[in-house]
Protein backbone atom coordinates (compact mmCIF):
# COMPACT_ATOMS: atom_id res chain seq x y z
CA UNK A 1 0.00 0.00 0.00
CA UNK A 2 2.70 2.34 1.02
CA UNK A 3 5.39 1.47 -1.70
CA UNK A 4 3.04 2.07 -4.61
CA UNK A 5 1.50 5.42 -3.41
CA UNK A 6 5.32 6.50 -2.57
CA UNK A 7 6.40 5.55 -6.04
CA UNK A 8 3.75 7.40 -7.66
CA UNK A 9 4.23 10.26 -5.78
CA UNK A 10 8.03 10.17 -5.93
CA UNK A 11 9.70 8.29 -8.07
CA UNK A 12 12.92 9.04 -7.25
CA UNK A 13 12.39 6.87 -4.39
CA UNK A 14 12.39 3.79 -6.57
CA UNK A 15 15.91 2.64 -4.77
CA UNK A 16 14.81 2.69 -1.64
CA UNK A 17 11.55 1.05 -2.46
CA UNK A 18 13.39 -1.69 -4.07
CA UNK A 19 15.78 -2.20 -1.68
CA UNK A 20 13.19 -2.20 1.01
CA UNK A 21 11.17 -5.02 -0.88
CA UNK A 22 14.10 -7.34 -1.27
CA UNK A 23 14.70 -7.02 2.83
CA UNK A 24 10.82 -8.01 3.07
CA UNK A 25 11.87 -10.70 0.82
CA UNK A 26 14.96 -11.65 2.56
CA UNK A 27 12.85 -11.37 5.86
CA UNK A 28 10.42 -14.15 4.45
CA UNK A 29 13.17 -16.56 3.45
CA UNK A 30 14.66 -15.93 6.86
CA UNK A 31 11.71 -17.09 8.94
CA UNK A 32 10.91 -20.16 6.40
CA UNK A 33 14.65 -21.18 7.09
CA UNK A 34 13.77 -20.32 11.24
CA UNK A 35 11.11 -23.07 11.04
CA UNK A 36 13.50 -25.81 9.38
CA UNK A 37 15.81 -24.69 12.08
CA UNK A 38 19.30 -25.39 11.11
CA UNK A 39 21.83 -23.27 11.44
CA UNK A 40 19.68 -21.09 13.82
CA UNK A 41 22.45 -19.03 15.53
CA UNK A 42 23.56 -17.16 12.21
CA UNK A 43 20.45 -17.08 11.15
CA UNK A 44 19.45 -15.46 13.75
CA UNK A 45 21.91 -12.92 14.03
CA UNK A 46 21.85 -12.06 10.34
CA UNK A 47 18.08 -11.73 10.38
CA UNK A 48 18.42 -8.87 13.83
CA UNK A 49 20.97 -7.24 11.87
CA UNK A 50 18.92 -7.04 8.17
CA UNK A 51 15.34 -5.81 10.46
CA UNK A 52 17.23 -3.57 11.99
CA UNK A 53 18.59 -2.31 9.05
CA UNK A 54 15.45 -2.07 7.30
CA UNK A 55 13.64 -0.66 9.69
CA UNK A 56 16.04 2.68 10.10
CA UNK A 57 15.91 2.64 6.56
CA UNK A 58 11.93 3.23 7.07
CA UNK A 59 12.30 5.60 9.63
CA UNK A 60 14.89 7.99 8.35
CA UNK A 61 14.53 7.79 4.64
CA UNK A 62 10.93 6.42 3.58
CA UNK A 63 8.09 7.43 5.95
CA UNK A 64 9.77 11.29 6.15
CA UNK A 65 9.30 11.50 2.60
CA UNK A 66 6.28 9.71 3.19
CA UNK A 67 4.92 12.73 5.92
CA UNK A 68 6.38 15.37 3.43
CA UNK A 69 4.56 14.26 0.21
CA UNK A 70 1.79 12.25 0.51
CA UNK A 71 -1.15 14.11 1.40
CA UNK A 72 -3.21 13.85 4.18
CA UNK A 73 -6.17 12.29 2.61
CA UNK A 74 -4.57 9.38 0.64
CA UNK A 75 -2.64 9.08 3.54
CA UNK A 76 -5.06 8.38 5.82
CA UNK A 77 -6.64 5.82 3.12
CA UNK A 78 -3.33 4.45 3.36
CA UNK A 79 -3.13 3.87 7.15
CA UNK A 80 -6.90 2.07 6.74
CA UNK A 81 -6.04 -0.27 4.67
CA UNK A 82 -2.84 -0.93 6.68
CA UNK A 83 -4.90 -1.46 9.53
CA UNK A 84 -6.82 -3.53 8.20
CA UNK A 85 -4.28 -6.39 6.55
CA UNK A 86 -2.88 -5.85 10.17
CA UNK A 87 -5.90 -6.89 11.95
CA UNK A 88 -6.42 -9.98 9.62
CA UNK A 89 -2.79 -11.32 10.29
CA UNK A 90 -1.82 -11.12 7.08
CA UNK A 91 1.72 -10.73 5.91
CA UNK A 92 3.12 -7.95 3.51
Amino acid sequence: MLFPALRAALPETGLVIDELIRDHAAMRQAVLQLDAGAGLAKLIFDLGDLLERHIRKEERELFPLFERHIERLPAESIGASLEKILAGGAAR
